[in-house]
């Protein structure tokens, strides 16, 4: 059974292997989820994903601090990262970084208004409880967005 701390970004495909969504500005993260990660130590987060990837439901990777990073790669070729950033495996996380990487295919929907759109979109759904900021770059033809998620 999947863990519940980090069930919500199985249902992120919702927004992202829609093309639409993405189009249209709707929300990639969510709040609640958002707080049910920052509710977690390190080795929490780490066991969930080792979990994850052992059910074949995720691919995860180690990061040079010892964190876990979650890999989902969707049908539509898009790839999405989650990485909390740690300062000790006791604490809960200082952010949470997430990037979503898509292919050519998607990127041609998703020009510099459309990412403002969703910038905006995002950083209002996550108030008053969480900043987001977000950044993007054009990354082998297609766009990669990058959230870092802090709690206020």
């Amino acid at each position: 059974m999947r863990s519940p701390q980090i069930l919500f970004f199985f249902i992120i495909p919702l927004c992202l292997a829609a093309s639409h969504s993405l189009a249209t500005g709707d929300s990639i993260l969510n709040k609640q989820h958002a707080e049910k990660i920052f509710g977690m130590t390190k080795s929490q987060w780490n066991k969930s994903v080792i979990e994850l990837t052992e059910t074949g439901a995720v691919d995860s990777s180690v990061n040079s601090s010892g964190t876990y990073v979650m890999q989902l790669r969707y049908a539509n070729d898009a790839y999405l990262y989650v990485t909390p950033k740690y300062n000790s495996n006791q604490d809960a996380p200082d952010n949470i970084a997430v990037t979503l990487a898509m292919p050519p295919s998607m990127a041609l929907l998703v020009d510099r208004a459309n990412i403002q759109k969703i910038a905006a979109k995002t950083q209002e759904g996550m108030l008053p409880e969480f900043g987001v900021s977000m950044t993007h770059q054009s990354v082998t033809g297609g766009v990669a967005l990058f959230f870092v998620i802090v709690a206020h």
